[in-house]
């Protein structure tokens, strides 16, 4: 069964146009290089925080993102794939024999929405009360995992969903990927190496607009925590790696967005669906490898995780 409570695309068809726009450029930066400005948090107190203390996550700020199990690109969103143990969240993908849908690959995401698309509210435990902010500082602690053809990320959508949304500005809301880890498929050693921001504004149809940065080297990408960070303010974005610097932006109209923003984690795994709806791993549907690498030249017998230390969510002082 697909996933139909999120009928926008997420990140995956994110650096998708992204890259088909020409939106994402190939320089490679060292994170924390040459002039690299370092984040000042004076000013600002801490509003959210979440240290993944305990054996689940707390249902009264995350849920699932979906009212039902299922299709996700090319493979399938299930609760299972999502953990807490050892004060951290485990997202993980995995190749299963025997998955609650059949063979494939299994991913998962959890968010702090209050309703999913579409207003279906059957994901969520009762007493659920989400968690959303306008403007402010948004960091994740995380680990990500050395796959290919599937990717980390920390990312944040508008309330609504782009529900009635008003094409041609960002002002009433984007997805905007703090951090995405997609490029393990490259040969590259910094871009192998390396992760990137995008905003994208106007739903996800014709109107789509994107926008998104350089790579950005981090050392030991792979093996250590590193954290990932967005202060946003009225007049710009300001991405973060580890305490410095990487992308100061607007959107690709040159508007920010105004609106309140709820967080998402998640792990997807590229590819496309066949015209049955069911998922096609590491490809299209006409057998072109999907734009990140193939998932399926993963080892099946390893599990790849996601593992969040924190998030934290800080606002400036009136």
């Amino acid at each position: 069964m697909a996933i139909k409570a999120k009928l926008f695309a997420g990140t995956a068809l994110a650096l998708t146009f992204c890259m088909a726009m020409g939106g994402c450029a190939s320089n490679v930066h060292k994170v924390g290089g040459f002039g690299a400005k370092e984040l000042d948090l004076t000013g600002y107190e801490l509003t959210f925080e979440d240290n993944f203390d305990g054996d689940s996550f707390n249902t009264e700020y995350w849920r699932y993102p979906y009212a039902e199990e299922g299709v996700r690109k090319g493979g399938y969103w299930v609760n299972d794939a999502v953990s807490v143990r050892d004060g951290n969240l485990y997202i993980t993908t995995d190749y299963r024999e025997d998955g609650k849908f059949g063979p494939g690959w299994y991913s998962g995401c959890i968010e702090t929405s209050v309703e999913t698309y579409g207003g279906d509210e059957t994901g969520a435990a009762e007493g659920h009360k989400g968690f959303s902010q306008t403007y402010g500082y948004f960091e994740v602690r995380c680990k990500v995992p050395e796959v290919v053809g599937s990717w980390a990320a920390f990312w944040m959508m508008p309330d609504n969903n782009f529900k009635d949304d008003t094409f041609g500005t960002g002002e009433d809301g984007a997805e905007i990927d703090i951090f995405e880890s997609a490029d393990a498929y490259l040969t590259n050693n910094r871009m192998h190496n390396s992760v990137t921001h995008a905003i994208h504004i106007d739903g996800y149809g014709e109107e789509l607009k994107s926008l998104g940065s350089d790579y950005y080297y981090v050392k030991d990408l792979y093996d250590d925590y590193h954290t990932y960070g967005l202060l946003w303010t009225p007049e710009e974005y300001v991405f973060y790696v580890d305490g410095y610097e990487t992308w100061r932006t607007k959107d690709k109209v040159g508007t920010v967005a105004q609106v309140s923003h709820y967080l998402m984690l998640s792990m997807e795994v590229g590819g496309g669906t066949d015209d049955d709806g069911n998922p096609i791993p590491g490809k299209d549907k006409d057998g072109n490898v999907w734009w990140c690498g193939d998932v399926t030249t993963n080892d099946k017998t390893k599990k790849y995780d996601f593992v969040v230390d924190y998030v934290r969510v800080y606002q400036k002082q009136a």
